[in-house]
Parts: structure tokens; sequence; C-alpha cells
């Protein structure tokens, strides 16, 4: 069973910014490692951000691998529910 590594997003995630997760959260999925964001410190987020969480979910479903969500901001809540794909994600509680 792959291992899980916690990532903790912080700061915007919109267009001018999600370059900088892009490269870190696509090699923690080349290292074959299950994936949990935490998002308590992130945002504001716009639809750049909610693409890079639907292009990660991708990632890891193509390598068999998890991807869950915590302490999700209300702004990441809305921009999703707006998008239609707020049920794309899954959630767990802070452990």
């Amino acid at each position: 069973m792959p291992t899980e590594t916690l990532v903790e997003l912080s700061g915007p995630m919109t267009k001018a910014e999600v370059v900088r997760w892009r490269d870190a959260l696509s090699e923690t999925v080349a290292r074959g490692q299950n994936v949990r964001l935490n998002l308590a410190e992130s945002g504001p987020w716009d639809i750049a951000g909610l693409q890079l969480m639907l292009a990660l979910i991708a990632s890891c479903d193509r390598a068999g691998l998890h991807l869950a969500l915590t302490a999700a901001p209300q702004v990441f809540v809305t921009v999703a529910e707006r998008a239609g794909v707020l049920d794309r994600f899954a959630w767990r509680e802070e452990s």
C-alpha cells in the first residue's frame, strides 16, 4: 500500500500562483504516494487553482493513488460548487 504524504497548501491558489504548487504536487504523485492536502491556509481560490486540483485527481487516478482534502476554506468550496465539481473531491477529517 502506498504511503501518504501530507501537503500543506498556503497562500493564493490563483492563476498567478498555481505554478509554484504544480511541480511539488506532481513530484509527490511521481513518488507513488497517496496525497492528503491540508487547505486551511490556502486562498484566495480561482478557477486556475480548481483546475490544478482536478488535474491532481486525474494524476492520482492514473497512478492508482488516493487524494484526500482536509480543512478546505469556504472560498474553495464555493468555487468548486459554482463549477459543478465539488463532488469530485474526497474529504477527510484531520487526524
